[in-house]
């Protein structure tokens, strides 16, 4: 069964089409993910400490000033928390540099 011109030449432009869209997508694609690791690291590079955790990446728990637990004094005798922030640790993530130590 043969097929006419028109429906040849129509159907060689689609896949023509198809085909360098999809080239397209995968140079573009591969191009934009380079670009984008680049300029991370041009600014983890270019990146001064910060200035509150002193490049530290995070600092005394301001909540509970390190101690990892807080006191309640609901009653007579003192009952004994886990602290909310540090969650005992002690230290809390520094909220300036959000834990990077660079800001």
């Amino acid at each position: 069964m043969l097929r006419s011109p028109v429906v040849q030449a129509v159907g060689s432009a689609v896949g023509t089409l198809a085909l360098a869209g999809a080239g397209t997508l995968l140079v573009v694609s591969v191009a934009s993910g380079t670009a984008t690791q680049a300029i991370k690291v041009y600014r983890a590079r270019s990146a001064l400490p910060c200035k509150a955790c002193r490049g530290q990446k995070s600092y005394l728990c301001q909540v509970c000033r390190g101690n990892a637990v807080l006191e309640w004094p609901v009653s007579s005798k003192g009952r004994l928390a886990l602290c909310p922030v540090c969650k005992g640790s002690g230290e809390q993530n520094c909220l300036n540099c959000l834990g990077e130590g660079k800001v």
